[in-house]
């Protein structure tokens, strides 16, 4: 349990970190910060930054989902999506977005787009891991088969 819980301070920090990084290259790609300073003021943009830096930590810390045990992965896919969503409604309503904007709409369809994604991917490599399973376990029943065990075709 404390290995998860460090993971987890690992994974917030490390989100947090990048969600900064990138709400800040995000502002450099749209213009210069005066120029964001500008028009937000600089109380806005702080907290613009501090939001990416919680959409940051939430989207990668959230991925600790995917290590718990007891979730399947339509679960942590889930629980991670509804995460990420809410993340976003926030963020984009800090930045003084109205709910009916095409950006939100788009964000929303690439986030549907990528879990669904992410999902697949988990989904096919259970399967093929539960599938090599079985193989490893009907090949160890075939070495160990003693006559009269009821194991194998006797």
């Amino acid at each position: 349990m404390n290995d998860l819980k460090r993971t987890l301070c690992f994974r917030l920090l490390l989100g947090f970190v990048l969600g900064l990084l990138a709400g800040g290259g995000f502002i450099l790609f749209l213009g210069t910060p005066d120029t964001f300073w500008g028009m937000m003021g600089y109380r806005a943009m702080a907290a613009y930054l501090i939001y990416c830096g919680i959409f940051g930590a939430a989207s990668i810390g959230g991925t600790i989902l995917y290590e718990i045990d007891e979730h399947n992965p339509f679960r942590s896919t889930a629980i991670h999506f509804a995460i990420i969503l809410g993340g976003l409604f926030i963020l984009f309503l800090s930045l003084g977005m109205r709910l009916d904007s095409i950006g939100l709409w788009i964000f929303i369809a690439v986030c549907i787009a990528v879990f669904c994604m992410i999902w697949l991917i988990i989904w096919f490599h259970d399967k093929r891991r539960i599938q090599k399973m079985n193989e490893d376990l009907q090949k160890w029943k075939e070495l160990h088969h003693k006559p009269g065990t009821g194991y194998g075709s006797d």
